[in-house]
């Protein structure tokens, strides 16, 4: 976009990038020279826009996980309070939902699962 300063180009990019989900980053154009922009190199403006989008999945992730692994927990916490009986379990996870059961400790193991790392990927 091309226009005098603080007539709003800048809020415009990055409210469309908002609306697409699209990474967004502000580089000024306006001394470029060959070694890239303002003194920043090119590769390191794509580095920055990869990690910004990286990121960005990441929490779009978390977010769409988020419902799943708290139903996951809370089954998890009511099997270890009951064991396999139904009957009690529905008693039990109205109890847990309004609080009642905060001042209980119950002891979980938990497996730990390395994070796959896949850099050809990216």
């Amino acid at each position: 976009m091309v226009g005098p300063t603080g007539v709003g180009k800048t809020e415009i990019a990055r409210r469309l990038s908002k609306l697409s989900e699209s990474p967004f980053i502000k580089v000024e154009a306006t001394k470029f020279t060959e070694i890239g922009f303002h003194g920043r190199d090119v590769d390191q403006i794509i580095r920055d826009l990869v990690e910004i989008a990286i990121n960005m999945t990441k929490t779009k992730l978390r977010k769409r996980l988020k419902k799943q692994i708290a139903k996951t927990v809370e089954d998890r916490i009511l099997k270890s309070l009951v064991g396999s009986a139904n009957d009690d379990i529905s008693k039990w996870r109205t109890h847990l939902r309004e609080g009642q059961l905060e001042e209980m400790m119950i002891e979980l193991e938990v497996q730990i699962k390395e994070p796959e790392q896949n850099m050809e990927a990216i």
